[in-house]
């Protein structure tokens, strides 16, 4: 999720997610966005996740 944030942009679609990570299942995708530091806004096909960077990692 950090990657995907810093070289593209702050949220990412199910589908988006599915094409940077290779996954071809969009149930499984959903599952690992609903655990990942992120938030979901929005519904349906409309859902977005906001990815959540740790501002204490390190990195300035």
């Amino acid at each position: 999720m950090k990657d995907w944030s810093m070289l593209i942009k702050s949220n990412i679609t199910n589908r988006e997610f599915c094409y940077f990570t290779r996954l071809e299942s969009r149930h499984i995708a959903k599952k690992i966005l609903a655990r990942s530091p992120i938030e979901l806004k929005g519904t349906g096909r409309g859902s977005i996740y906001e990815i959540i960077l740790d501002p204490t990692d390190g990195r300035k």
